[in-house]
């Protein structure tokens, strides 16, 4: 028997995308093209501190509901640096 398949997935920061909710809309419609029940690991695609810096907060919270909501096994970040990942450790 093939071990279960693993899926992640990286959501964009795009300009409508800056709620909380957004981000657990993104990850429904994601499960729904992937054909999956859950995604083994959420990430955020890239921060917005350089150029939306008011939109970091709502996808920080975004991507923790997307977890709380059972739609993941584990969520992540993906190109951060040392310094956007201090403003959310």
């Amino acid at each position: 028997t093939p071990p279960p398949q693993q899926v992640a997935t990286k959501f964009a920061p795009y300009p409508w995308r800056i709620t909380r909710s957004s981000m657990t809309n993104a990850a429904k419609e994601s499960l729904k093209r992937l054909q999956q029940p859950k995604l083994s690991i959420a990430q955020l695609h890239w921060s917005t501190a350089n150029y939306q810096p008011f939109q970091e907060r709502a996808l920080w919270e975004g991507i923790a509901d997307v977890y709380d909501a059972g739609l993941c096994d584990a969520i992540g970040v993906s190109n951060y640096g040392p310094n956007q990942l201090q403003k959310i450790a």
